[in-house]
C-alpha cells in the first residue's frame, strides 16, 4: 500500500488504516451499484402521506386518492359541522379533481408522522372564491381513517 520501512509502527498502522478504508469504500460502492441495479434505492422510497395526497391532487387522480383513504374513513369540516363517510366523500372529491377552476394553489406539511399529517393548504374554488385550509389528518394502517379541515376564507 505503501513504500516504508516495515519496522515503523506507524507504518504500518497508516497500511492498516489504508486497507481498512478501502474496504469501507469497496462496500459502498458494491451496495450502491446493487440498490441502483434493483432500483431499491431511487425508485421504491417510501412516500409521505402528505406528498402521497398533493401527488394525487396535481395529478387530479380520484382513484390514487382513494386508494389512501381507510374503508371507514370519516370527513369532518368545522365550518358546517358536516360529517362525510368514504362513498360520500369520493362523490365530493370526483366533482372537485373534475373541474379545473378547483386548484389547490399550494400545499405545505406542518407535521407528520405514522399516526398524525397536519398541512397547510391554500385553495381556489369554482365560485372565484378561496380560503386557507388547515387539515389534521389521522392515519391507521398507512390510510386515513379521520380528515378534519378548518378554513378560512382569503376574501
Amino acid at each position: 500500500i505503501t513504500d516504508c520501512n516495515l519496522d515503523s509502527w506507524y507504518c504500518n498502522f497508516f497500511n492498516l488504516a489504508l486497507a481498512v478504508l478501502y474496504c469501507i469504500y469497496l462496500t459502498f460502492f458494491v451496495n450502491l451499484v446493487i440498490f441502483q441495479k434493483n432500483n431499491f434505492f431511487w425508485e421504491e422510497q417510501i412516500m409521505s402521506m402528505h406528498a402521497k395526497l398533493a401527488q394525487t391532487m396535481t395529478d387530479r387522480d380520484t382513484n390514487a386518492y382513494k386508494e389512501l383513504l381507510h374503508e371507514d374513513v370519516v370527513f369532518v369540516f368545522h365550518k358546517s359541522g358536516n360529517e362525510f363517510g368514504k362513498a360520500e366523500w369520493m362523490s365530493m372529491v370526483e366533482g372537485m379533481m373534475g373541474n379545473e377552476k378547483f386548484i389547490n394553489e399550494s400545499s405545505r406539511c406542518v407535521y407528520e408522522n405514522d399516526d398524525i399529517m397536519v398541512s397547510h393548504d391554500f385553495m381556489s374554488y369554482p365560485d372565484d372564491t378561496r380560503e386557507a385550509v388547515m387539515a389534521v389528518a389521522m392515519l391507521k394502517d398507512g390510510k386515513i381513517i379521520r380528515f378534519e379541515t378548518g378554513a378560512t376564507s382569503l376574501d
